[in-house]
């Protein structure tokens, strides 16, 4: 029986390995204050994991760009492009990416995006609080 019980449990370990182990949630919202992104990190496989809520899409001439937002006198950094019109699409991040990270924001910036030193044009176009799971 001590067996059996040990390879179920390896069996759930494996299992457990290969599913999304989500450990920040964020729902972008828009001026209307309804859902427009929802977004989620995995730390385990180093995404950011963006889903449309909506149907807004970016013009041909323009970017839309996630933004982490610490709050206080922190500048807004970059976490990359929307470079996809499909409803779900992933970015690279690591978990230092969201230290200290209150808010994410999506902003509508020229083709291509702009630089950490340039900064977002506001008002942002969705925004929303990121919340830490409890793990």
């Amino acid at each position: 029986m001590y067996e059996q019980l040990k390879a179920q449990i390896g069996h759930l370990q494996a299992k457990l390995q290969v599913l999304p182990q989500v450990r920040y949630v964020s729902v972008l919202l828009d001026d209307k204050q309804q859902a427009a992104l929802l977004i989620t990190f995995d730390p385990t496989a180093g995404v950011l994991q963006l889903q449309r809520l909506n149907n807004v899409a970016e013009g041909p001439e323009d970017s839309m760009q996630v933004w982490a937002l610490s709050g206080g006198s922190q500048p807004p950094r970059s976490l990359g492009l929307v470079l996809s019109r499909y409803k779900t699409l992933q970015l690279p991040a690591k978990i230092d990416d969201l230290s200290g990270v209150t808010e994410l924001a999506i902003s509508v910036e020229e083709k291509g995006g702009v630089s950490d030193s340039q900064g977002p044009r506001l008002p942002y176009l969705f925004k929303g609080w990121l919340v830490q799971k409890a793990i």
